[in-house]
């Protein structure tokens, strides 16, 4: 994992796919994601509910859309905001949160046995 500095806190690169990228923020305890035109800061609980939602609306829309087509809007905790995915970004996205949370478990349960 990357370790970056950002206004003094410490960032540790959790998942990257090009310019897409989800980094954990140890001061704020938020995950800072950043894919295609998003930029979102959300607690691990709503990472989890967001994959969960991104799977759902994967099953529910695959194969009856344009899987490039951005028409499938995805509720967010921010009222009014909503995120306008396409079945690849659901799948994309997915995914790199899916690793996020996986290089996050691994290194909090690292942490917990020194």
């Amino acid at each position: 994992m990357e370790t970056l500095q950002n206004n003094g806190h410490h960032l540790e690169t959790l998942a990257q796919d090009g310019d897409n990228k989800v980094v954990y923020c140890h001061q704020c305890e938020a995950f800072h994601i950043n894919y295609e035109t998003i930029s979102i800061d959300l607690k691990k609980v709503a990472v989890e509910t967001l994959i969960n939602n991104l799977r759902l609306y994967y099953q529910r829309y695959k194969g009856a859309v344009d899987p490039t087509h951005r028409c499938i809007h995805i509720g967010t905790p921010y009222m009014g905001i909503r995120l306008l995915l396409s079945i690849s970004d659901l799948e994309d996205f997915g995914t790199l949160l899916r690793e996020a949370c996986i290089s996050y478990d691994r290194r909090f349960w690292k942490s917990l046995d020194n």
